[in-house]
């Protein structure tokens, strides 16, 4: 601490002292605060502000508040943690505040925002009624160390936090310094809070027209518009359903998953239609199931297509109509649909649609050597030359008839005249009965012609007929009934055979639990001063069939000894059994006095090949199978080196290494344990495609920890109950990893051990 802040922080700690609130009694109100420090060397001219800040935020805590204080250059630090109490702790909190400066040369802001995530979360986890503060002390600007192999980012940041979130809003973000530069905090911190995001849709053309059988293959431009760059990264999912009115049918669009950009960005959809003739609607949804806090404006698109059979082109006939004219203008509205003198009144081109269908153009009594002439109205939606017209049809006519059409404007409307021309050699069996449709397209881009089909029948038969020319609708399939009372007395006499199955199964699986996933003793115990004629060898795993030993005097004991000074139930044997192996433990029970090659134990003590035991006046040697561990030991240089462990004692002060890369056990090292920080397990492959070690690793876990070592590296997991946190040295089962199962911890090197229920 410099001179010229000394005095300063000696006021604000005594300040802190004698006004910080007192305990209130029933307090409910309960807070988290996370207070986030940038020391970096941008930091210089702003880092006394900021410690000022964050003793003003200390000095604010209550009684049955957590507070910790995270600092950030190009690591990441967690400074301290504490519930607080009374103003002891709040002095404690701003005694650690007050000599930060601002030394580190590189800042890392998504790698301090990622430990000041997972810090919230597990206050979260723990306490979710409580309200939590963020409080972020830095002037953003982001200089990470340039030889990260990995180097993280918000929007990497953002990918690895996408399942870990909660759905509501589940902080307070408090930025008590005003940042000196634009960063991709703001957004991130948006939507790591679960601030709401807008991202909207809109799609340039709806309308795909008519499509042909021989073409049914659409694309669809869709522009996206996000309200924040937060909405980066997201997944957004996109199904189709398509529908003639009687049934629904799922269509695939392609692509089926969508990226979400921070800006404004287009997407081409590519839709396939069903071969099938008539009118369709087709609908587009657009959801992110993994961001809900994303509001999707709309979050369908609905797009209309009329499919139709492929037409055969037909020239339009010459005609002397006088009213002919190359353009015409397009009414304001749609007018009706003319057929044989008939006038209907639609006033929409779905209605015009309709009655088309229902009308149609009927061409009856047909002779050869005749003609037919049937008028239809048509409206363009653009204003389009007539000779850019022309009719198509997929009737299937015979030799010597032809159907043509004759295009005109007449009171300012177009009209196509329908001539049916059949020759004199025409031969047209007697019940001739022809159907199909006729349309008509523009060589006008984007023009449309209404209305877009019209039946068509032609037949010898004469005049009179009906005018429905459309096909009668398929006889509805009729359904069977099922009697629901004859059912059950059928099924009645079976419920005692399936419930015989039912239990027969939850024995058999119950069964295979108790003897695949139950942890193994392996090992014995061989007595060496037998006086008395009792038993000398005990196979552990004959005897524990529980899954642990108790030796004592009581004959409810696993082993039973009458030597003196052994207790009713004296002493525990169990296994822990995890992926990197298996791993015995003596454990006294009570008062009752253990000794393992004569040093005495009060807490459980890992006992290996050729350790002695002694249990009152009995003496036993514990003898195995040697087993030996892959490992991987870190140094405290930081170096580290892969191999094998050979002779191993963890309350040793040294044991043998066997490198992996050594061509004989010559070349083993002995290294002390004053030189590790940690060694690490690897995880051993099974043979069996059913690993007891996985269900044997969850029954020896004890309570989460978090490990900050001396160098700020941060270790997560979960304590053995085998061994005690607080000795020379410790076992961590790791929270995230598949190849390392377990790993020793050397105690000397660790700075804090923090327990979830530590706060």
């Amino acid at each position: 601490m410099s001179r010229s802040t000394c005095p300063k922080a000696l006021l604000v700690l005594f300040a802190i002292f004698m006004f910080a609130p007192s305990p209130v009694a029933g307090s409910e109100e309960y807070r988290d605060v996370i207070i986030v420090i940038d020391i970096s060397t941008s930091m210089s001219d702003r880092i006394e502000m900021a410690k000022t800040e964050a003793i003003k935020v200390i000095s604010s805590a209550r009684p049955g508040d957590r507070v910790a204080i995270i600092t950030f250059g190009s690591s990441v630090h967690l400074l301290e943690r504490r519930r607080i109490n009374s103003r002891t702790d709040i002095l404690a909190l701003a005694s650690a505040v007050d000599p930060l400066q601002a030394v580190d040369v590189n800042t890392n802001l998504p790698l301090a925002m990622q430990r000041s995530l997972q810090e919230l979360h597990q206050l979260y986890e723990d306490s979710a009624d409580r309200n939590r503060v963020l409080v972020w002390l830095s002037d953003d600007r982001n200089n990470p160390p340039p030889d990260l192999p990995e180097p993280i980012t918000f929007k990497t940041l953002k990918q690895k936090q996408l399942e870990q979130l909660p759905d509501e809003k589940w902080f307070e973000f408090s930025p008590a310094i005003e940042p000196e530069v634009e960063s991709d905090m703001e957004w991130f911190v948006g939507w790591a809070n679960r601030n709401p995001m807008e991202l909207r849709v809109e799609a340039v053309d709806a309308d795909m027209g008519i499509l042909f059988t021989s073409d049914l293959q659409r694309h669809l431009s869709v522009s996206f518009t996000p309200d924040s760059k937060a909405v980066w990264g997201t997944i957004l999912m996109v199904t189709g359903e398509i529908t003639d009115g009687a049934s629904r049918t799922p269509v695939v669009i392609d692509p089926p998953v969508i990226v979400c950009d921070g800006a404004e960005w287009s997407q081409d959809l590519s839709i396939l239609f069903p071969r099938k003739p008539g009118n369709y609607t087709c609908t587009i949804r657009f959801s992110s199931p993994a961001e809900k806090a994303l509001r999707i404006s709309p979050a369908e698109i609905v797009l209309k297509a009329r499919i139709q059979p492929e037409m055969k082109t037909i020239a339009s006939a010459t005609n002397d109509f006088a009213d002919t004219a190359s353009e015409y203008d397009v009414p304001s509205r749609i007018r009706p649909l003319t057929t044989r003198g008939q006038m209907g009144s639609p006033e929409t081109a779905e209605d015009f649609e309709q009655l088309a269908a229902e009308e149609g153009l009927l061409f009856e009594s047909i002779k050869p050597g005749n003609r037919y002439t049937q008028r239809v109205h048509l409206y363009p939606t653009e204003n389009v030359p007539v000779e850019s017209i022309e009719m198509k049809t997929n009737l299937a006519l015979p030799a010597g008839l032809g159907i043509q059409s004759a295009f005109s404007v007449v009171d300012g409307v177009l009209v196509a005249d329908m001539v049916l021309a059949a020759a004199d050699n025409c031969q047209l069996p007697e019940d001739c009965d022809l159907r199909g449709n006729v349309s008509f397209v523009s060589s006008v881009s984007r023009a449309e012609i209404f209305p877009a089909s019209v039946p068509v029948r032609i037949t010898t038969k004469e005049k009179g007929m009906p005018a429905d020319i459309l096909e009668p609708p398929p006889p509805v399939a009729k359904t069977r009934r099922f009697s629901i009372e004859k059912s059950f007395f059928a099924l009645l006499p079976k419920v005692p055979i399936f419930l015989a199955v039912v239990l027969l199964v939850a024995g058999v699986l119950y069964t295979v639990k108790q003897v695949m996933f139950r942890p193994r003793l392996f090992g014995s115990l061989e007595r060496i001063n037998n006086t008395n004629g009792a038993a000398s060898h005990f196979d552990l795993q004959k005897i524990g069939k529980r899954g642990s030993i108790v030796i004592g005097k009581s004959e409810n004991a696993d082993i039973t000894l009458t030597e003196p000074g052994v207790d009713e139930l004296h002493a525990l044997l169990v296994p822990m059994v995890t992926r990197a192996g298996n791993t015995m433990f003596v454990r006294p029970l009570s008062q009752s006095r253990v000794l393992v090659n004569r040093v005495q134990y009060a807490q459980p003590k890992e006992i290996v090949n050729g350790d002695f035991i002694t249990i009152g006046s009995a003496v036993f040697v514990y003898k195995c199978r040697p087993v030996s561990r892959e490992a991987i030991v870190e140094f405290l240089t930081g170096n580290c080196m892969r191999g094998t462990l050979i002779s191993w004692d963890v309350d040793a002060p040294e044991f043998k290494f066997l490198p992996k890369d050594a061509s004989s056990d010559d070349e083993a090292l002995v290294i002390s344990f004053s030189e590790i920080k940690t060694i690490s397990f690897l995880s051993k492959k099974s043979r069996f495609p059913f690993n007891r070690s996985g269900k044997a690793n969850q029954r020896n876990r004890g309570r989460p920890l978090e490990v900050v070592l001396q160098d700020g590296q941060l270790l997560e997991g979960y304590g053995t109950i085998e061994s005690n946190t607080w000795n020379k040295r410790f076992y961590l089962i790791p929270k995230e990893t598949r190849e390392i199962a377990l790993i020793l911890i050397e105690r000397a090197s660790v700075q804090h051990v923090f327990e979830q229920s530590m706060f």
